[in-house]
């Protein structure tokens, strides 16, 4: 670990803290307002919110100790990384949005990708500051990823049933 690298990997991990996902959780339900997307808006601080209780729940149940030689201190429980869950359900969530309303191809690949790379690169700055296991930025992928589907799921089918003047 060199200290560029560390520094690197310091400023990813913060794509990741909560007051940078509030504020572009902010920011991204102010576009979706201006673009009369309520329902983006609303549904994304839905996927934000569940993220961080089920996150909490699970670090609560677990209580797994951090790596005792992590590069700075983090106070909570290990088990699973918070950023590793907030990433994939923030930068998936935008990802999803960017998906249905690009027009083409390339923009649709280019935006999933921008926002997955950013995302498992959270996940990853987290083990490799080593205030994370491995399987902990696992288990948050993959608690994040169920909670998006979820979130995603419902989604599709509340535009749906209101497309159809179900609701």
């Amino acid at each position: 670990r060199t200290e560029t690298l560390v520094d690197i990997a310091f400023w990813i991990t913060l794509l990741g803290n909560w007051y940078f996902v509030v504020t572009l959780s902010i920011a991204s339900s102010a576009i979706f307002l201006l673009w009369n997307k309520k329902i983006h808006a609303l549904f994304l601080w839905l996927a934000i919110g569940g993220s961080g209780l089920l996150n909490f729940l699970v670090k609560t149940v677990y209580r797994r100790e951090r790596p005792a030689s992590g590069v700075y201190f983090e106070e909570y429980f290990s088990f699973p990384s918070g950023h590793a869950n907030i990433g994939i359900v923030l930068y998936g969530f935008l990802a999803y949005v960017a998906w249905k309303h690009a027009r083409k191809g390339w923009q649709k690949i280019t935006a999933l990708v921008a926002f997955m790379v950013v995302a498992f690169s959270i996940g990853l700055s987290r083990v490799f500051l080593n205030v994370h296991y491995a399987s902990d930025v696992l288990g948050g992928f993959l608690l994040g990823g169920l909670w998006l589907s979820l979130v995603i799921i419902f989604l599709e089918r509340f535009s749906d049933a209101r497309a159809h003047n179900e609701l």
